[in-house]
């Protein structure tokens, strides 16, 4: 028997090879839930928890990281465009509901401990003060307008921003306009523009400025407030566990070194993934005590009325062993014969009895090891999942870390940058000039370039449109000469065929009357092959009319209902006997063997017909009807 009241403790737990992780569903995320089950003010609050699980808080961090990316973008590449307004109004949106759900929650949470009296677990004086504390500062905090005010703030001088880009937007397509009208308008929109561009550039950099401060001034208040409030959380996690617990709450060695090993024990983030942990290994620990006491509950009436002698138990054990051993040989009958003739004195119903008390202790003690199996590899789980943990939050801490000093050393950074790139634009502006006034140089020189490479493509145009005509008028005197000398050619060709009319004339009329001759032959010959086919289906008439069934043969007609000989003598009749052929002595009568054939009388008939050449003629058929006469159908 297992003792119930002794638990595997977290320091003896099996390594990790021996727990089946294949076969085990994996733990939910709502940790918590088992401490809560009798309790209903913690019930409550739990609820309120679960109802808000989205964790706000996260969802403005990851917020107002965005921004902080956006906004470097922003710094690296002025062409992209971003809505800063959009951006702060959901901020402050998200900033207002995550007051609104902090605030309830707390609110909630004192409701219930201050009504919870008629309940079983009292709950102590120092978490309600604590909670009322953590409140009146939250509200205090959480209210102040200092955030808005500095929102407000930002969304002025974004507007501010967005419009001095929108009137140099508009400065640029009117001088776009302008240009393309051409004159000496041109002139003055570009002095215009020139006087206008270092102002938008210089309203522009110190929006810059005046955004990254702003900017990184609320992130280093929302940082402060992020923390606040986990370390809030964290002191009512705390309180909320009793005293008992918390004296008895031990981590693993695993996870005790994984935390020596990430270190930040301080950190507000470690501490919260400890409690975490902490509160998955009670649940479970609280699920395999109750399975235990379930099963104690269950075993014990039996145990207590199934004690007998000794002798009796040594030697009862000893005979289910033996059968069980066996594979259980002869069945429950086998087992009960074995047992009355080594217990003689005991009767069947006390046998059966205490068989079926000895199968109910077997089943609770492998319910047991089973609930302990399950408890080590429930265990196993969350030591590993809080392994991984530490593991993420410790690679996300020292990420965040990096960031921040490279925020910093970025800031540093920028500050340089910006006094260099006054010294710049200065420089800039200097080259700037020079530049335009080689440009119009440049201009100048263009233009005159541009007259010369007209005039010569001028005179280029009117030589290849003189070489152009000159090409048409030769083209048409060649058509012309062409045309002549074929009108002469087609005049020499005509007299040619007059005289060869007039020299091959008798020829022409001696053929025609060779070709009509050979015409009036060839029909000769064919009324004679006509007049003998007639003649030949005449004396074939008339030899048909000598034929004494000719009438029958002309009145013919299809029988569509008539049965072949064959067909008539192809019958079947069941064999009721269980005879074979051979055994009826007909077997030679019903097979055709070669001699069986050759020996046939139509066979022989049909072969001399043949080899006379008078096959398939009225002869051969008066012969085979004589011969071998055609027997009556038989009836079925």
């Amino acid at each position: 028997m297992l003792n119930s009241e002794s638990s595997p403790t977290l320091k003896q737990l099996p390594s990790k090879s021996l727990v089946n992780r294949f076969q085990v569903k994996r733990t939910k995320r709502n940790v918590g839930a088992a401490q809560i089950n009798n309790s209903t003010h913690l019930q409550q609050y739990a609820l309120n928890e679960a109802t808000q699980n989205d964790d706000r808080f996260s969802a403005l961090s990851a917020k107002l990281n965005k921004f902080k990316k956006t906004h470097n973008k922003k710094t690296k590449q002025t062409s992209h465009q971003f809505d800063w307004k959009r951006e702060f109004v959901e901020l402050k949106e998200s900033q207002r509901k995550a007051e609104q759900v902090a605030i309830s929650c707390l609110s909630s949470l004192l409701e219930v401990m201050g009504t919870g009296g008629d309940h079983d677990d009292a709950v102590p004086v120092d978490l309600i003060s604590e909670v009322s504390g953590l409140k009146s500062d939250m509200e205090v905090g959480m209210t102040s307008a200092l955030v808005l005010d500095k929102v407000e703030a930002y969304s002025q001088r974004l507007g501010e921003l967005r419009n001095v880009l929108m009137v140099l937007r508009e400065g640029r397509q009117s001088n776009n306009e302008k240009e393309g009208r051409g004159g000496g308008d041109n002139m003055e929109g570009g002095d215009a523009e020139k006087l206008i561009k270092p102002l938008f550039a210089e309203m522009i950099l110190q929006s810059k400025e005046t955004l990254s401060k702003e900017g990184g001034e609320l992130q280093k208040e929302f940082e402060v407030a992020n923390r606040e409030a986990k370390e809030a959380r964290i002191a009512v996690m705390k309180a909320m566990r009793g005293d008992e617990e918390n004296r008895s709450g031990e981590l693993p060695d695993e996870l005790e070194e994984a935390f020596e090993k990430a270190g930040l024990k301080e950190n507000v983030e470690m501490e919260l993934v400890k409690e975490e942990i902490m509160m998955k290994l009670r649940e479970v620990k609280a699920e395999w005590k109750k399975s235990i006491e379930e099963l104690k509950e269950g075993g014990s009436g039996g145990e207590e009325g199934g004690r007998l002698g000794g002798d009796f138990q040594t030697t009862f054990e000893k005979i289910v062993l033996q059968w069980e051993r066996k594979s259980k040989q002869g069945g429950m009958k086998k087992l009960m014969e074995r047992l009355k003739l080594e217990l003689p004195g005991v009767s069947s119903q006390k046998l059966n009895l205490r068989l079926s008390q000895y199968n109910s202790t077997r089943m609770t003690k492998q319910k047991r090891e089973d609930a302990t199996t399950n408890y080590t590899r429930k265990v196993r789980q969350v030591v590993e999942w809080g392994a991984k943990t530490i593991e993420a939050t410790k690679v996300g801490l020292v990420k965040k870390m990096e960031q921040e000093a490279v925020a910093m050393v970025n800031s540093i950074v920028r500050e340089d940058q910006l006094a260099r790139l006054k010294v710049l634009r200065e420089e800039r502006e200097a080259a700037r000039r020079v530049e335009e006034q080689q440009r119009k140089i440049e201009e100048e020189e263009a233009k005159l370039v541009e007259l010369a490479e007209a005039e010569k493509k001028a005179d280029e145009h009117d030589k290849a449109k003189k070489l152009v005509e000159e090409y048409k008028l030769q083209l048409e005197k060649q058509k012309q000469d062409m045309e002549e000398r074929q009108r002469l050619m087609d005049e020499e060709l005509e007299r040619e065929r007059g005289d060869r009319m007039e020299k091959n004339g008798e020829r022409v009329v001696y053929r025609e009357i060779l070709n009509q001759e050979r015409l009036r032959q060839v029909e000769h010959e064919v009324q004679l092959k006509k007049i003998a086919e007639k003649e030949k289906n005449e004396r074939l008439s008339a030899l048909a009319a000598t034929v004494p069934y000719y009438e029958n043969i002309l009145n013919a007609k299809a029988d569509l209902d008539k049965t072949t000989v064959a067909r008539e003598n192809d019958f079947w009749e069941e064999d009721r006997s269980g005879l074979t052929d051979f055994q009826h002595g007909v077997g030679k009568l019903r097979s055709f063997t070669n001699e069986k054939v050759f020996s046939d009388v139509r066979f022989r008939l049909g072969t001399a017909l043949r080899a006379a050449g008078i096959a398939q003629t009225a002869a051969s058929r008066a012969v085979v009807a004589k011969m071998v006469p055609r027997e009556p159908p038989m009836l079925r």
